[in-house]
Formats: structure tokens, sequence, C-alpha cells
């Protein structure tokens, strides 16, 4: 169905070089028609979106190939087997196999006589291209030519067309330019390219919090918290509290793809579980507000209690309406000490729990590598109880920039 496998290859004794070439070769040989027919599903798919393939040449260009790869993306998430009914909660945290989806992908591609190349690239957080074992070693991806370069990586359910994930970014990749000789036979001509670097603002979380003390136990505060995350800062929550069965309908509509019901039936190894999986579709679906505790739970690191009014507002799976957002309402303790008749609420831990370097980690061995650049804001609003007054807004005040980033921190009375 297309998700991540993997498989070994290489020989001992052979060079990095050969390894790398052999490696190469074999990917080069599944593009072949024979093996892979279906990838013509994914055009007429395409032209049927469009009514027709005179339509498609009608818009412009990034436009199609959004539809086109949503329709792909749909095509792989939106298929189940028999297993995943017994699986429910792992559904979200499945993967495409980026070689395989690459390959239908640049087929589909070349039948449209869309200029593109084929980009096989390494994770930063693995081997590189240079140092390859294993067929499973590196990925692939589709790059577009146009004005500005077009990418389509297969990855999770949340990855946007024309999104890179943060382990490619910045890395070198191997350039080939496939060419259809027969049905059976590409050729490719290569070079070499660096993939470009999302920039910090593209990758933001933006957070409005609103405290209040319970009156009847100020040493417990309530917090409204709207969340609004962008680029790679979007993808841990959403595939943590987007229900299965909304993540599978926004595909669906995004592609105009059949109703889940159908594609059930349609496929011999789930037809005589429909029932099976509404069912357990429907149950994921009412565990809104455990998924959304253990959010909390994980961003304040302790247990939340009158969790309530958990929303998605934005599920985010289209770079058309980009930015995650979601709501919640929850009560916290251990945040507000009593000194007297005062009360002395720990602000900075408002915006959640942050790793506190000790000073024996501040002189490094190795470096500290951040999974990406990134930008947080976050606006916290407190409400003061009627007979008290606020102090210490004046020592809040922060400001800190050096070369690997900056820190800022501003009150108002």
């Amino acid at each position: 169905m297309g998700f991540v496998k993997f498989v070994s290859g290489g020989k001992a004794g052979e060079s990095a070089a050969d390894r790398l070439q052999a490696n190469k070769a074999i990917f080069e040989g599944t593009f072949t028609e024979r093996d892979i027919p279906y990838f013509s599903n994914v055009v007429d798919r395409l032209k049927k979106y469009f009514d027709g393939k005179k339509n498609i040449k009608a818009v412009p260009l990034d436009s199609a190939m959004k539809v086109l790869y949503n329709i792909r993306k749909g095509m792989v998430f939106g298929s189940y087997s028999k297993d995943d009914v017994g699986k429910v909660d792992e559904i979200n945290y499945r993967r495409m196999s980026s070689k395989f989806n690459t390959v239908v992908m640049s087929m589909a591609l070349n039948d449209l006589k869309i200029d593109h190349d084929v980009l096989l690239v390494c994770s930063r957080n693995a081997n590189t291209l240079d140092n390859i074992f294993n067929y499973s070693d590196f990925d692939a991806c589709i790059r577009i030519n146009d004005t500005k370069p077009l990418y389509m990586f297969f990855d999770d359910a949340a990855t946007h067309f024309n999104e890179i994930p943060q382990r490619f970014q910045g890395e070198k990749v191997i350039v080939l330019t496939p060419k259809r000789e027969s049905s059976t036979k590409y050729s490719f001509t290569e070079g070499t390219a660096v993939l470009p670097v999302m920039q910090a603002a593209i990758n933001n979380i933006n957070e409005d919090i609103k405290v209040s003390l319970l009156p009847t136990n100020m040493q417990k505060i309530k917090i409204q918290r709207l969340v609004k995350q962008t680029g790679l800062m979007r993808h841990d929550d959403q595939l943590r509290l987007l229900p299965v069965v909304d993540i599978d309908n926004i595909l669906m509509e995004l592609s105009k793809s059949e109703k889940l019901e159908k594609r059930l039936a349609e496929n011999p190894e789930t037809k005589k579980l429909r029932d099976d999986f509404s069912y357990a579709f429907s149950d994921d679906e009412s565990k809104s507000v455990k998924k959304f505790t253990s959010e909390i739970k994980a961003q304040y690191e302790q247990e939340p209690t009158q969790v309530t009014d958990c929303k998605i507002i934005n599920a985010a799976l289209d770079n058309s309406s980009p930015v995650f957002q979601y709501s919640e309402s929850f009560v916290l303790d251990n945040l507000v000490k009593k000194a007297g008749n005062n009360y002395i609420i720990d602000a900075g831990k408002l915006a959640g729990s942050f790793y506190k370097l000790e000073e024996k980690e501040r002189k490094r061995t190795y470096d500290v590598y951040m999974p990406c650049s990134r930008s947080f804001k976050y606006t916290i609003n407190i409400a003061v109880p009627q007979g008290y007054t606020a102090k210490g807004l004046e020592e809040i005040a922060a400001k800190k920039t050096n070369k690997t980033g900056s820190f800022s921190v501003r009150s108002n009375p």
C-alpha cells in the first residue's frame, strides 16, 4: 500500500562508493511500469478531479501538483489492512515509503509531461549518502521544476505538499532526472544539490494562555489555552490529537476520493470488517479528552484536572490552511505558593516545562543539535482576584540575544 518497508542490501567488503552505486542501481531498476502499472491510477484520479486533462493545464502548476500530491497521499493513508482494526491508535503514525511513492509519482509526472527530478537524500540523523550500506539507508523525493522548485516528500499524514521534513533540510542530495525509454526502462542523468532550510518563523508555536486562580482554592489555577502551530512544530500534536476518522475524512475531501465505507467494501481484506472499523474509529474519536489530557501532562509535567472544552479548530492537513489550532481548558496544581496573605505565581512555568541546563552541562564535548530552526511566542494573561494587586511585574522583563537565538519577556500591568 506504499508504507515504509526496511530492505537490507550492500555487500561486505564493498567500498562506500560501490555500495552507493549498487543501491542507486537497485532504486533505478524499480522504474518499470510492468511492476508498477497502477501509477496510472494517480493520473486518472487527477483527470477526474479536474474533469479532464485540458482543465489540468488551465490551472497554475503548483495548484495541480498539490492536488496530485493529495491524491497519492489519500490513496496510501486511506487504505487499511485487516490488522489495522485492532491497532487504531497506531494508524496516525504510519509513514509512507518514500522510495516506492517517489517512483509512482515520478512515473505519473512523466505521463503528465511535468518537468521534475528525483532526489535521493539521507536523514541528518543517519548515514550520509557517501556512507550508505543498506537500501533502507536513504530516502527519495520529488522536485518539480517550476519558477520556484516544488517538493513532494512522502512522510507522515500531516506532511504538506512542498514541505521538507526537518531531518532532510540542508542535506546534500543526488539529483536523478528520469527519461522514459520504454515501459520497462528509464534512463537517468545525474547531478547533486543541497535541500533548502526553512526559517525559524515558519516553524512556530504561538500560545494564548488565560490564567485565573480558583476562588475555592487559590493555590490551584484554571488555564484556558489556545495553541497555534505551524511548519514542523505542528506534526506531533496533529498526530496525537486528531481522531483517525478526521484525518481520513479530510484527506478524502482534499482528493475527492471515496468514503470510508466504500473503500473498506472494495478491499477483500476489510470488506467483512466494516462494522469493526466503524466501531474502532468511533471509539478512537471518543478518547478526545484523554488525548488532550496526555498532551497537557506532557507540556506541564503534571496531571491536569477538570479538562474540558477540548476542540480542534483547524486540522491543517493542507497548506492552504497551514496553522494547526486547538484549544482546551484545565486546572493545574503546584504553580502557586502562599506566603502569608500573598500568592506567588510561578509565571515562567505557565508556558510549560523547559529543560534546565545545569552548570556542569554548560561545558560540552559534543554540540547540541536542535531538530530545526524554530520560534515560540507565549501571551499569558493572569486575572488578578478581586481585592488583590499584582507586584513584581518589573522583575519579569528580560532580553537575551546571541548568535544561536534570542529570548525576550515583557509585561503589561
